[in-house]
């Protein structure tokens, strides 16, 4: 188990206003555009050691490769926490927005 190194989703929010790399741009659409292109790619990670899994050790997720996805999940979510931040919604808010969401797709069983 790593170490607790945040202690709360807001912290880890606000890491991410000081701990990254990316280009100044002014244009609120063009920073969204390039974050989202940014989130495709550290999805597009995750396929890379599933699909070796799968080809090279039969369908077992070994412990390292488990823990690789593990990192390659955790470059998504700064990812979308950063794509969350240059909305202007917290974590949270993203959080509670979805379940709405998905509640009210529940009730129309959709």
């Amino acid at each position: 188990m790593a170490k607790k190194l945040v202690g709360s989703f807001k912290a880890y929010q606000a890491a991410t206003q000081h701990n990254h790399i990316q280009p100044q741009i002014d244009d609120n659409l063009a920073l969204l555009f390039y974050i989202h292109t940014c989130l495709v790619e550290e999805v597009g990670e995750i396929a890379g050691p599933l699909k070796r899994a799968a080809r090279d050790e039969g369908g077992v997720l070994t412990a390292e490769v488990r823990t690789t996805l593990a990192k390659e999940c955790g470059d998504v979510l700064w990812t979308l926490t950063r794509l969350a931040n240059a909305l202007g919604f917290s974590l949270a808010e993203v959080a509670c927005l979805n379940a709405e969401k998905i509640n009210d797709r529940v009730k129309r069983k959709k």
